[in-house]
């Protein structure tokens, strides 16, 4: 199963029932980012971006893997801190998001992407241009990733 082609944005205060998305076993760019660590000494897959090559292992998302893709993004923190996640909900009306639950790795700590990650990868430009679209992502954003 792949993503539909068009997700129209990651704003959760902009969502609606047509970005309501079913992963279960998903291929495409985002099955990559849902890995099983093989050594438990480190157990997020995402810091091998900062130079930790962890041996690691794709798994397919969960079965019953239904929700909406967001930019969680904590007020209280830098915007370098913004990731990818999804919400967990029990139907496709975005109201149900407060009800909800991030998607959790095997080891506890939710499934993201984070903004340096969509920033610095070709393979999540479209995500980047939603975010952008959304005003999620000022430029300045990107300019203080290069840096």
């Amino acid at each position: 199963r792949q993503l539909p082609a068009e997700l129209t944005t990651l704003d959760p205060a902009r969502l609606t029932s047509a970005n309501y998305l079913d992963i279960s076993n998903c291929e495409g760019p985002l099955r990559q980012q849902f890995r099983r660590v093989q050594s438990k000494q480190i157990p997020d897959p995402h810091m091998r971006q900062y130079g930790l090559h962890l041996r690691t292992s794709d798994i397919v998302f969960p079965d019953n893997t239904r929700g909406f893709l967001y930019l969680n993004s904590p007020s209280d923190q830098s915007p370098l801190a913004a990731s990818l996640r999804l919400r967990i909900t029990g139907s496709d009306d975005p109201r149900t998001m407060a009800e909800g639950h991030d998607l959790l790795m095997d080891y506890g700590l939710p499934w993201k992407i984070p903004i340096l990650e969509l920033l610095s990868r070709a393979r999540y430009k479209n995500f980047m241009k939603i975010l952008t679209e959304d005003g999620l992502a000022p430029p300045e954003l990107k300019l203080v990733a290069v840096s």
